[in-house]
């Protein structure tokens, strides 16, 4: 018959569940090793997404902001034309106004 030494019972107990936690430990570890990894996959494929939105967001921005710039362009062309309109009539009208006055004059005098 063996004789259990119950120190030597115990020490076989600490060093076998030093053993199971170090198994548990490294799945652990390779498990956590494994969904960094999957993480980082994952993000090397989001990124080129996110930046691919970005980029489309940013074109579209460039493209609303040309037609506002070229809208403005046009109105602004507008203006000047007004302007250079109602130049033109205000001196019509005031040519005319002084020819009806020096006919109204001419006229009184007469």
């Amino acid at each position: 018959m063996i004789d259990d030494d119950p120190r030597e019972t115990a020490a076989i107990m600490k060093w076998n569940c030093a053993l199971y936690i170090k198994r548990k430990n490294r799945v652990l570890k390779f498990k956590i090793f494994k969904n960094w990894k999957n993480l980082l996959t994952i993000s090397s494929t989001v990124s080129p997404v996110v930046n691919k939105s970005a980029t489309l967001q940013i074109n579209e921005k460039k493209q609303t902001n040309k037609k506002l710039q070229e809208e403005l362009n046009q109105l602004i062309d507008e203006q000047k034309q007004l302007e250079v309109v109602s130049s033109q009539l205000k001196s019509v009208l005031s040519q005319k106004l002084q020819t009806s006055q020096t006919n109204s004059f001419s006229k009184i005098t007469k």
